[in-house]
């Protein structure tokens, strides 16, 4: 597991590379980690934003983990950060909305004493937006949901009171709204409010795992009703639920023995089928369906079978799963490539395309750490720490720590059609990548999701900020910085 916000220094390497890449529209575009460029979507823009130069955004090392394409084509990011730049700072849930060209419409932070994050959100029917979490309301960390004005980001109604017992600790780590039906997951009964991680960011340390139902129009009205709760004690949480056509909600479920694991519930949160491990996967991230509700998709990261590894490795795990009985169709994996014992691919989150073409996942890949696990081998070793994971012409030295947006596209067999590698491009940096001067910042993908007109945004988790790459099939619009 890799914490993108907390990266080691950089090394200032300006070794040239020995093959041509690509900087476009904000974009650097590395062509040897990257297959099928012409047939993959192209940056149009990327947004780039750093708190300290947004007026009164008070938030430090911003970490965005979940996103949507809203209904008028513009985007809603949020996630976590510091409030402030101490070493014990609190976490500070954080949301932005950006114009469907990529500007700042409105930024949010929470503003609460203590820590509180915001993992997931959903756009509601009404033009606003639900934001689910946690925050710490009299030393218990309580599940969270904020309901936000749609055109100014204002808090309309905070609903906290879902049942949570004294010192019994919980979070929402996911919500989707399906029909009328907001469906929340994540986890409740934990001991401590210690280990509160979540997505990209770490996974929660014990408790119980929830799926819960609310009513979408009792919460545009104001409150929060419960329609129905489904627990299961035997996992730590649910990351992520889904409706599947039919009826069907699909959940994805963890425990630290069981990384994968889906259990089919039915519109009234009863078990039709599972929990279902699937043990070839790895560590399972995130959990999607495709458009003719036959078959669920995992996401994550794993050791591929294919790959001898002598430190452990990891590359990206998709999934496929028969929503009809819980049966395994196939795994594949995807990677970056280079040295898979020093470059670690990690996928957070997927799109399946509303054409039926297939499944878009976003991830980070980089070279995780030089020290854990440990490296015997001490050419490997010279090489982790001169930030040399990839040997091929044209790769570019990158240290532990600085990571690399990965994006691919699979069909819906598994095959994969394109995969794209970049990092964001500043207004001072070098266009050309030979140049001694380029020294690369990380940009790790950590979520995706597709517009209504077939584009994609690209969640990304910078160095000094927050980012989206914004992939169309017409990728020559006008960048923004």
């Amino acid at each position: 597991m890799h914490f993108p916000s907390t990266l080691l220094p950089l090394l200032l390497l300006n070794t040239p590379a020995l093959a041509s890449n690509s900087a476009s529209h904000n974009t650097y575009t590395y062509e040897t980690k990257s297959i099928n460029l012409d047939s993959a979507l192209t940056p149009d823009f990327y947004s780039y934003f750093e708190p300290d130069i947004v007026d009164d955004w008070t938030i430090f090392d911003p970490q965005p983990v979940h996103g949507v394409a809203t209904s008028d084509g513009s985007f809603v990011l949020v996630g976590r950060s510091d409030e402030s730049d101490s070493f014990n700072s609190s976490a500070e849930g954080f949301g932005v909305r950006l114009s469907a060209s990529g500007e700042l419409l409105w930024r949010w932070q929470s503003g609460s004493a203590g820590d509180d994050t915001v993992n997931a959100v959903a756009e509601l029917p009404d033009g606003n937006f639900a934001f689910a979490g946690y925050r710490i309301v009299n030393k218990v960390a309580k599940r969270v949901v904020y309901v936000l004005e749609g055109e100014t980001g204002k808090v309309l109604n905070t609903f906290d009171g879902f049942g949570d017992a004294d010192k019994s600790h919980g979070a929402f780590e996911m919500i989707h709204v399906a029909g009328d039906s907001v469906l929340l997951t994540g986890v409740h009964n934990k001991p401590n409010s210690r280990e509160m991680f979540f997505k990209s960011y770490g996974n929660v340390g014990d408790g119980e795992a929830i799926v819960q139902s609310l009513s979408v129009s009792s919460l545009m009205k104001g409150d929060a009703t419960v329609d129905w709760f489904a627990d299961f004690p035997d996992y730590v949480t649910a990351k992520e639920a889904r409706a599947v056509k039919g009826g069907g909600i699909a959940v994805e479920l963890f425990e630290y023995e069981h990384m994968a694991t889906v259990v089919m519930l039915d519109a009234k949160g009863k078990t039709v089928w599972g929990p279902t491990n699937f043990p070839g996967h790895g560590e399972a991230s995130a959990l999607n369906v495709d458009v003719s509700g036959e078959y669920l998709f995992l996401t994550g990261q794993g050791p591929d079978p294919s790959v001898s590894y002598t430190r452990g490795g990891t590359s990206g795990a998709l999934t496929k799963i028969a929503a009809s009985d819980g049966s395994k169709v196939f795994t594949k994996f995807f990677s970056v490539g280079g040295n898979p014992d020093l470059i670690w691919n990690e996928c957070w989150g997927s799109a399946v395309a509303a054409d039926g073409s297939g499944i878009t996942v976003a991830c980070g890949a980089g070279i995780e750490d030089c020290v854990d696990p440990p490296i015997d081998d001490e050419q490997m070793l010279a090489d982790c720490e001169a930030g040399i994971g990839d040997d091929r012409d044209g790769a570019y030295p990158r240290s532990a720590g600085n990571w690399y947006a990965f994006v691919y596209k699979a069909d819906l067999d598994g095959n994969l059609l394109w995969q794209r590698v970049d990092s964001h491009q500043g207004d001072d940096d070098p266009a050309d990548m030979n140049s001694a001067d380029f020294q690369p910042q990380s940009s790790a993908a950590e979520f995706i999701v597709e517009a209504r007109d077939g584009s994609i945004g690209v969640i990304t988790d910078e160095m000094d900020g927050l980012g989206m790459i914004h992939l169309a099939k017409d990728g020559e619009k006008t960048a923004i910085a």
